[in-house]
């Protein structure tokens, strides 16, 4: 089997994915795709492997699927592996990123050719920002979701970001931990005090980000809303970080002192309750259209344009920070969206940004970007250009 190459340029027009390979990948036993730097376009019917391209380049993104947290439900159901690679051209240089995922379910990554130890090395060497119908669950169910979305667009822009984040989730273990052992009087509670302080430092590096990132994300995610809606009434979304630690101005500081406090003053409850009570793992993201709040009062159709209205303020937020344009995957997203809708789409994927599209139906597109478009057909695992 020849060698995958994953492909990623930085060229006047911005980064762009040339073509991705996969191995027992999904209900992919092999496959090869090479892609136009502008508008491809993946046709076919539902169940037939289309997401399953889009996640394995989100995959290489931000070394996860969006749909499992169970690596091993990513290989063939006939395989005991799975890799992705592909070839990428950034700043004149090639670029290679592979992707292995075995039985265990852990992952082996290469980067021209050097073994990477962790995950958080892939992030940065492509950035990609994917639309998909699961979307709706960050404006409509818990936290957790809004947080998870905020920390991969920070780590986007940031890649230290995604270690202070896993670092702050293994003192927040150790903690929980300590914790119930000193409720049933096994550890003192001085044993508590090394955890705080690692949990303050991370925690606050956490908080600054997530409020500079979200203070810029409002201003492009509004700017899409009202752009989609036609501006009409002086619609406007607005976004808002809720955490518990910020008063007024957010400097480390003060947000180290405010911590601190607030530790002190729960630690008898959380030892109560085995778990900690402060920090950025209890926050969340409020999402408000005209004042209203998305998740308890909007529309579905309102629901649905906010989220995707936050995937194209991060679209345009990585851009900006990192002066590329970043791949725009689009998961069947005309389906979901009005004629009005649908038309904004596709005259801004007209800029020089390079977009991969899935459709079960060609009559979303106009006829230009049919003709124009790099199209493919996928039928059971099975890919064409005859369309």
């Amino acid at each position: 089997m020849a060698p995958f190459l994953f492909v990623l340029t930085r060229e006047v027009n911005g980064m762009h994915l040339k073509s991705i390979d996969l191995l027992n990948y999904r209900n992919y036993t092999k496959l090869g795709l090479n892609f136009s730097p502008s508008l491809n376009i993946i046709l076919g019917d539902n169940a037939q492997g289309k997401t399953n391209v889009l996640e394995a380049i989100h995959l290489l993104s931000l070394g996860k699927s969006h749909r499992t947290h169970l690596n091993r439900e990513l290989i063939n159901w006939e395989a005991t592996f799975s890799c992705i690679r592909g070839k990428a051209i950034r700043g004149g240089k090639e670029t290679c990123v592979e992707l292995m995922i075995g039985e265990d379910g852990l992952s082996r990554i290469k980067i021209n050719g050097a073994l990477k130890r962790r995950v958080g090395d892939l992030i940065g060497h492509i950035n990609a920002v994917l639309f998909c119908p699961e979307d709706l669950k960050i404006v409509k169910e818990g936290p957790e979701g809004r947080r998870g979305f905020i920390d991969d667009v920070i780590s986007q822009v940031h890649s230290q970001y995604y270690f202070w984040r896993q670092r702050y989730l293994r003192c927040l273990r150790q903690r929980n931990a300590l914790l119930k052992q000193i409720a049933v009087q096994q550890r003192e509670p001085s044993a508590l005090d090394m955890w705080d302080k690692h949990l303050i430092e991370t925690g606050t590096r956490i908080i600054i980000q997530r409020e500079r990132i979200i203070r810029r994300l409002c201003k492009y995610s509004d700017e899409a809303y009202r752009r989609m809606t036609g501006g009409k009434g002086g619609d406007n979304l607005h976004l808002t970080y809720l955490c518990e630690l910020i008063e007024d101005e957010p400097t480390p500081g003060k947000i180290e002192s405010r911590f601190e406090l607030e530790l002190e003053g729960k630690r008898g409850l959380e030892i109560e309750r085995g778990m900690t009570l402060v920090g950025p793992h209890r926050d969340d993201l409020l999402i408000q259209v005209n004042g209203v709040d998305m998740r308890t009062f909007g529309s579905q159709g309102e629901q649905r344009t906010s989220s995707l209205a936050l995937r194209l303020g991060q679209w345009e937020l990585i851009k900006e920070e990192t002066k590329d344009f970043p791949v725009l995957l689009l998961d069947d997203a005309l389906s979901e969206l009005d004629e009005k809708r649908r038309t904004f789409l596709m005259e801004m994927i007209e800029e020089d940004a390079q977009t991969i599209i899935t459709s079960t139906n060609p009559v979303y597109f106009a006829p230009q970007h049919l003709k124009d478009a790099n199209l493919f057909r996928i039928e059971g695992g099975q890919v064409s250009h005859d369309v």
